[in-house]
Order: C-alpha cells, then structure tokens, then sequence
C-alpha cells in the first residue's frame, strides 16, 4: 500500500532545538517545588513517627 505523506508545516519547529530561555526555570517555580517536597518530608516523617510510637507503646505498653 502506497500512501501520500504529507508534507507538515510544523516540522521544521518541531525539530529545533529549544533556546536557553526555554529551558531554564523559573524562580517561582523552583520555591514553589521545593516547598512541596519539603511538607510532603514533613507529613510523611510524622506519620512514620506516629506510627513507630504507636508500635512501641502497643508492643512494650503505655
């Protein structure tokens, strides 16, 4: 089977390298995923705390 491929207007855009503005992030962005990170830390350590404790208080008692 023989198909016509079309031509894309696009393709010469898609092909090019993006430009050091392009790839660089921005400083907001880069708070605003670090706060992130840091409460998802802090939930998850005060859940392992939580649960460590309560494991200890269970086993050994209150």
């Amino acid at each position: 089977m023989n198909h016509n491929q079309t031509k894309s207007q696009t393709s010469k855009r898609l092909h090019q390298h993006p430009t050091p503005a392009e790839m660089t992030t921005t400083r907001l962005a880069y708070i605003r995923a670090n706060i992130k990170e840091f409460s998802i830390f802090t939930v998850m350590a005060v859940i392992c705390w939580l649960l460590v404790s309560s494991l200890i208080a269970l086993i050994f008692g209150g």
